[in-house]
């Protein structure tokens, strides 16, 4: 993605912490409607679950209405003005299908040229002038939504969607069984994987990265990831909150690279 194609915002956004770490929320207003949202990093689009005075906007034809495929899933995309958190107002494309329970965000709908994810504070900082760290691991930006960042296994450079909408944590599962000894799972469990798709978790690896000087361990499930390759096939694992919470995060889309203080 070319550094021109990039806003440069700038605000602030309240993060809004569950109290268990499974998700961030944010405040928005769709058309003066009050509502919360998921952050979701890992989503390429908006997701909305329409509430009745929503539905009676689109009804009148107040907005710009179309018919689109997620997936498998038929959505009704409309645009509609939109305020996150403390942000300008602007116009952001939002599908809705019965079937979403949530209201998620995209990256899309605040990016901007330097962004601080500031989780001590439960603050999402654009624009900063002032950098709170020297940017100078890798990332890339997929779809002007998806952050991969690149982690260190096993004296490997692999890369990882970076991804608060997920709890977790995984690493692919042919990837992990052509470099691990994978280990069984005392009882094996369900997760989410994107669009109300669920996979099964049987097995896991135990693995040390080193992030910023950092020894970091943990138990990384193993899952297929494959549905992952029409992003970027280098795509090796999932990070998800609980690990990206252990940190505040700086990433400049100028240089293509961040940090974490």
């Amino acid at each position: 993605m070319a550094c021109s194609s990039v806003p440069d915002r700038e605000g602030t956004i309240k993060i809004i912490p569950s109290a268990d770490k499974s998700h961030i929320d944010v405040a928005a207003t769709v058309y003066d409607q009050p509502l919360i949202f998921m952050l979701d990093t890992g989503a390429e689009v908006n997701l909305i679950n329409m509430n009745k005075g929503l539905k009676d906007i689109i009804a009148k034809g107040n907005t710009k209405t179309r018919y689109s495929f997620i997936g498998e899933n038929k959505v009704v995309s409309f645009e509609a003005k939109t305020k996150v958190d403390e942000l300008e107002e602007q116009t952001l494309v939002f599908h809705y299908s019965p079937d979403y329970k949530s209201n998620l965000l995209s990256t899309r709908s605040y990016l901007s040229k330097k962004i601080i994810f500031n989780f001590k504070e439960n603050l999402i900082q654009l624009g900063s002038k002032k950098e709170p760290c020297t940017p100078s691991q890798r990332f890339r930006v997929l779809r002007k939504s998806l952050f991969l960042i690149r982690l260190s296994f096993s004296n490997q450079k692999i890369w990882f969607l970076w991804d608060t909408g997920a709890d977790n944590s995984y690493i692919d599962l042919k990837w992990a069984k052509e470099n691990f000894a994978l280990k069984k799972l005392p009882q094996s469990f369900s997760v989410h994987a994107g669009y109300n798709a669920s996979k099964n978790v049987s097995s896991y690896v135990e693995l040390n990265t080193t992030l910023e000087d950092n020894l970091i361990s943990g138990t990384f499930p193993v899952i297929d990831l494959s549905g992952l390759e029409n992003l970027s096939p280098d795509i090796k694992g999932v990070i998800g909150l609980k690990f990206i919470l252990k940190k505040n995060w700086f990433f400049d889309l100028d240089s293509k690279k961040f940090c974490t203080f």
